[in-house]
């Protein structure tokens, strides 16, 4: 059975066939029954991040829905396993996002994650600093086969402006208030 092979030392992805005694192994295939490890990321994934990101964005519509979510795939899995080891050690949220970056291109490339989503490319005049939306962090969005976001996960730092009124702009251009 193919496994991912996280290597605990450099925080390393590759796929395998079988397992060994050194590394994290998270199996590709639904078949959960390895080591405790796996069990608990499994299911703090599942609980702690995918339930939680489905039920806000139910709360924000004033939805009261019962549902059971399908298992989080074995990519997601990696990634927090990349983050849990990388947090044990004390390495820098720079060296863990840097890791979990690396992986998931190369998950990208065996086809065993999503594909990345098409960068918009926008050809108008750069805005204003404060009409801009900034996220440092990790983001993670599961499309659908119609391309529409089906599931979000983010973890970081947020910040978001809005766009200031022509008046506003036209206050900070000419650099007087009008009263």
């Amino acid at each position: 059975m193919p496994y991912i092979r996280i290597r605990k030392t450099s925080l390393a992805v590759d796929v395998v066939t079988g397992r060994s005694t050194r590394g994290v192994f998270v199996p590709i295939k639904r078949d959960r029954s390895g080591s405790a490890f796996n069990d608990q990321l499994h299911y703090l994934v599942y609980f702690n991040v995918l339930y939680p990101s489905v039920q806000a964005r139910d709360q924000e519509k004033g939805r009261r829905v019962k549902y059971k979510l399908i298992e989080p795939d074995p990519w997601l899995i990696a990634l927090a396993a990349i983050m849990w080891q990388g947090l044990i050690q004390g390495l820098t949220w720079d060296v863990i996002k840097a890791s979990c970056l690396a992986a998931l291109s190369k998950l990208r490339k065996k086809n065993l994650a999503p594909p990345k989503p098409p960068q918009r490319v926008d050809t108008r005049k750069k805005r204003l600093a404060a009409d801009s939306r900034t996220q440092i962090g990790f983001s993670w969005t599961q499309y659908g086969h119609a391309g529409r976001p089906l599931r979000e996960f983010f973890l970081g730092v947020k910040r978001e402006f809005r766009k200031r009124s022509r008046e506003e702009r036209r206050q900070i251009t000419s650099g007087r208030k009008k009263t």
